[in-house]
């Protein structure tokens, strides 16, 4: 925003500029995403600002002056194209486009509806939580894969042998809560993992 003071509209007084700036670990922070996933601004704000703040974080793709019909095409022909979608947003003009992404990152002091369609609902405003909240989600699925792979192994062993008749049925029972038991203290890793990489 800038702002202009003269004299009878000839003479310059003064002139003063007025912008948002980033956060002071948002760059940090976009780094340390781009790791995991493709990083790109999808705002409704003008084109300068919007290649400003792009340029200043390291971001290669921007997309300015977005109305929220607009938002919601963008996701809607990244998820077209193969992409698994997941967006941060807070604003009202941002509710149809979180409402179409595979997974959709909000903030307790959004508004109303945002929050309404929010899968994810960080209750401090740091960005950082995002990049935590991707780590743990990874953390996650890698440990669902694992578990599913001890159930597949008790399956593939355990039952045939017990129709069989090569293990007597106490010991199929007991092999079936040792997996059950594996599982469990396997998903319990994922406790206090924030941010933390496997």
């Amino acid at each position: 925003y800038r702002a202009k003071i003269s004299r009878d509209t000839k003479e310059l007084l003064a002139q003063f500029e007025i912008s948002d700036q980033p956060r002071p670990e948002a760059i940090e922070i976009v780094n340390k995403l781009k790791s995991l996933v493709e990083v790109e601004i999808l705002s409704g704000d003008r084109q300068e600002v919007v290649e400003e703040t792009a340029c200043t974080l390291g971001i290669d793709s921007s997309r300015a002056d977005a109305t929220p019909r607009q938002k919601l095409e963008h996701v809607q022909n990244l998820k077209a194209a193969g992409y698994k979608v997941a967006m941060v947003g807070d604003g009202i003009n941002d509710a149809t486009a979180l409402a179409a992404a595979n997974v959709s990152i909000t903030f307790i002091r959004s508004s109303e509806i945002t929050t309404h369609f929010g899968n994810i609902l960080l209750l401090k405003y740091n960005l950082g939580l995002v990049y935590d909240a991707m780590q743990i989600a990874n953390r996650a699925r890698k440990i669902i894969r694992q578990n599913f792979l001890f159930a597949l192994m008790y399956n593939l062993f355990s039952i045939p042998l017990a129709f069989l008749g090569f293990i007597t049925p106490l010991v199929a029972a007991i092999a079936m809560t040792a997996s059950s038991i594996t599982v469990l203290l396997n998903s319990l890793r994922l406790k206090g993992s924030r941010g933390k990489d496997e």
